[in-house]
């Protein structure tokens, strides 16, 4: 039933858009408003490929970034795609060339450009080396023509931070849709030969802000999942893909499917109700506690089970299908 209920999540992961309306949206530049591409019309998955030579995936859009205070914690809303400093960065799809820009301004490190694609997605590459890129992507950008998948956009900018024994070089990628929703960039980039399974650490009761040990719990509760996975690397753990869950039996339902955000647009909407403490996520500790309870309509919570013995199944998938399953027993006195 869990692989059944994964192909389809995958097949049609693009029909999973949050519908609430009073979603959060970031100040986002004016040019965002040029995407008009929408998942539910896209026809080809998978298809497009990759800028550079892959050597790991540093972040997927599901990963926690916390390098602050807890109010400043977000999703990483998209892929950090890890290569060779100053290596060459070529464009996945052809489109227009809506944004050249220093977009965090003084800082070398934070050079994009933004491709337009002819389904009317938006593709914004970050972290591009200024003094690498190329006259005809000014060109282009200046006199908003296009260019064609393939062409060369200009170099990896070197990263200055060394994390786990190595250098962070990478470009962030993100695709966006005609609402602004952070859509995962797996769905569009050719799989990768992932052969690494996402593991389940633990799974537990939850109470007042701290993992409970033990079975039997009475009050107010969540339940946490202890999970990761790796992909093309030993060291940078990233969250599963999808999340499923089965309760008492009632039948497998996907807590999550991060083929986009749970805020959609919003990288900070629920950050901190799905990633619970201890999690970490800076260049020093990645650890993640994610909510079994995590719903968005607070009448569904765990809390309302009532009191004896129940079963919790879990079962995590990366993009390409590789799984892990676990259960748990316990008690509501």
């Amino acid at each position: 039933m869990f692989s059944l209920l994964l192909s389809l999540c995958v097949q049609f992961a693009t029909h999973t858009f949050a519908s609430d309306p009073h979603y959060q949206r970031l100040q986002t530049p004016s040019y965002y408003q040029l995407a008009w591409g929408d998942l539910r019309h896209k026809k080809n998955f998978s298809q497009h490929p990759w800028p550079f030579t892959v050597l790991s995936i540093g972040h997927s859009n599901a990963s926690l970034q916390a390098y602050g205070a807890v109010e400043e914690n977000y999703f990483h809303h998209g892929l950090d795609i890890r290569g060779v400093s100053r290596d060459k960065i070529y464009a996945s799809t052809g489109g227009y060339v809506v944004n050249v820009e220093n977009y965090i301004p003084g800082n070398y490190l934070y050079w994009e450009i933004a491709i337009l694609d002819n389904e009317g997605f938006l593709w914004q590459y970050h972290h591009i080396a200024k003094d690498s890129i190329p006259t005809a992507i000014w060109n282009a950008f200046r006199n908003k023509t296009a260019i064609s998948s393939g062409e060369y956009m200009g170099e990896i900018v070197p990263w200055p931070v060394y994390t786990f024994g190595e250098y962070f070089h990478h470009v962030h990628l993100n695709i966006l849709d005609k609402d602004g929703n952070y859509l995962s960039p797996f769905l569009f980039l050719k799989p990768l030969p992932d052969i690494q399974t996402p593991k389940i650490h633990k799974i537990a009761l939850y109470q007042n802000g701290r993992v409970v040990e033990g079975n039997s719990i009475s009050g107010n509760y969540t339940m946490v999942l202890n999970a990761d996975d790796l992909i093309g690397h030993d060291k940078f753990l990233v969250p599963p893909h999808i999340i499923m869950i089965n309760i008492d039996k009632a039948g497998p339902k996907v807590l999550w499917n991060f083929a986009t955000l749970p805020g959609g647009a919003s990288r900070e909407q629920y950050v901190n109700k799905f990633f619970l403490p201890p999690s970490c996520g800076d260049y020093h500790c990645r650890n993640f506690f994610m909510n079994l309870g995590f719903v968005q309509d607070e009448t569904q919570s765990l809390s309302r089970l009532g009191q004896g013995k129940h079963l919790m199944e879990v079962a995590i998938y990366d993009f390409v299908g590789n799984y892990d399953y676990a259960q748990f027993e316990w008690e509501v006195r």
